[in-house]
C-alpha cells in the first residue's frame, strides 16, 4: 500500500518594487517597523510578530501541516531580520536559544528601540549588563557595540564607571574563556581593572585560539569617548613576528606596546635572561662562600 509523500512547504516573501525596507541601525524604528509590518501582512505572515505559535483550527488537536507551514515561514522571517538589521542591533537578537521565534527576536527589538526617554535609557543598560560576547563571531565588533552602548547611557547621563564597565565586560565572556577571567580578577584589586586593557586581553586570546589571519584582526579599531585608546606606534616587526597588518592591531600585555604578542616580546625575554643570568650568578658567590667557610672551619679544627 503506498504512503502519501510528505509534502514540503514552500514559501517566498513578496515585495512591491516600489517598496523598500531600509536597514534597522537603532535610530530609525518608527519608519523600519511601519514598513516590515505593511509588508508582513502583504504576505500573510503578520501573526509572526505578534504571537509565537500559529493558530489552530482545534487547540487541542495541532494541525501538522499548519505546524511545518509556520515553521518554514519563520525560517525565511529570520533571514529576513538577520538582512534587513545592522549587524551591530542584530547581535542583541542573534541567540536562538533566548530568542527562539520571529516574534521574540521582533519584541526584543522594540522593547530596545522602540520607546524613548528614561525607559529607553533603562533598555539599553539593561541590555549592556546581559550583553554576552557570541563564541565563533569575531569579538572586535561585539565589544565595540558594548562601547557605543556605553557612551549612548553617559550622553544620557548615566556614566558607567571603568571598574564597572570591567565587570561587565569580564561577565561578557563565553564560558570558555572562565579561566582567564579568573587569571585577571586575582592579579590585583577591582580599581586597577582598565576596559582597554581588558579588551586588548580578549583580543590577543581570541588570536591566539583563532591562529593567524583571523578575521577579526582585520577590523576596524575601537572608537570610545570614555576609553582613551593610545594610538597605535608605528614600530619594526621583530624578527621571528607577523609581518602582515594584522600585527598592527595587537597589543602586548607584558610591555604594553603594539606590533606583537606576548611570545614574541623581546623585552620579556630580555628580563628573563637577566633573570637568570642573576640566578646563576648568585649561586656561584653562595658555593664560593661556602667553601671560604669549609676552609677556615678546617683550618680552625686542624691547629694544635
Amino acid at each position: 500500500m503506498a504512503t502519501a509523500q510528505q509534502v514540503v512547504p514552500v514559501f517566498n516573501l513578496s515585495f512591491p518594487p516600489s517598496i523598500q525596507l531600509p536597514k534597522l541601525d537603532g535610530t530609525n524604528w518608527q519608519q523600519w517597523s511601519a514598513t516590515l509590518g505593511a509588508l508582513m501582512r502583504m504576505n500573510g505572515t503578520c501573526r509572526h510578530l505578534t504571537h509565537a505559535a500559529p493558530a489552530h483550527a482545534n487547540p487541542a488537536n495541532p494541525d501538522a501541516d499548519v505546524v511545518a507551514h509556520w515553521d518554514k515561514e519563520e525560517e525565511v522571517l529570520t533571514g529576513l531580520l538577520f538582512l534587513f538589521v545592522t549587524s551591530e542591533v542584530y547581535s542583541q537578537i542573534a541567540s536562538d536559544l533566548v530568542f527562539a521565534t520571529v516574534h521574540a527576536k521582533y519584541q526584543q527589538l522594540e522593547t530596545l528601540y522602540g520607546v524613548v526617554g528614561s525607559m529607553a535609557t533603562f533598555n539599553l543598560w539593561v541590555s549592556l549588563a546581559n550583553a554576552k560576547l557570541q563564541e565563533g563571531s569575531p569579538f572586535l565588533p561585539q565589544l565595540q557595540h558594548m562601547l557605543d552602548a556605553r557612551n549612548t547611557l553617559g550622553e544620557n547621563g548615566m556614566v558607567i564607571s571603568n571598574m564597572q564597565m570591567s565587570f561587565i565586560l569580564l561577565d561578557a565572556l563565553p564560558p570558555s574563556y572562565s579561566t582567564i577571567a579568573g587569571t585577571i580578577l586575582a592579579a590585583g584589586p577591582p580599581s586597577a581593572l582598565s576596559p582597554q586593557d581588558l579588551i586588548n586581553r580578549f583580543i590577543n586570546e581570541e588570536s591566539r585560539i583563532s591562529g593567524p589571519g583571523a578575521a577579526l584582526n582585520k577590523a576596524a579599531p575601537f572608537k570610545s569617548q570614555h576609553l582613551q585608546c593610545n594610538p597605535l606606534r608605528t614600530s619594526s616587526t621583530p624578527q621571528g613576528a607577523l609581518s602582515s597588518s594584522a600585527s598592527k592591531d595587537v597589543t602586548c600585555y607584558y610591555c604594553k606596546k603594539a606590533g606583537h604578542k606576548l611570545p614574541d616580546c623581546h623585552k620579556k625575554k630580555k628580563n628573563l635572561e637577566n633573570a637568570k643570568k642573576g640566578k646563576v650568578g648568585q649561586q656561584r658567590k653562595a658555593a664560593q662562600n661556602t667553601a671560604k667557610v669549609a676552609e677556615c672551619y678546617v683550618a680552625t679544627e686542624c691547629q694544635p
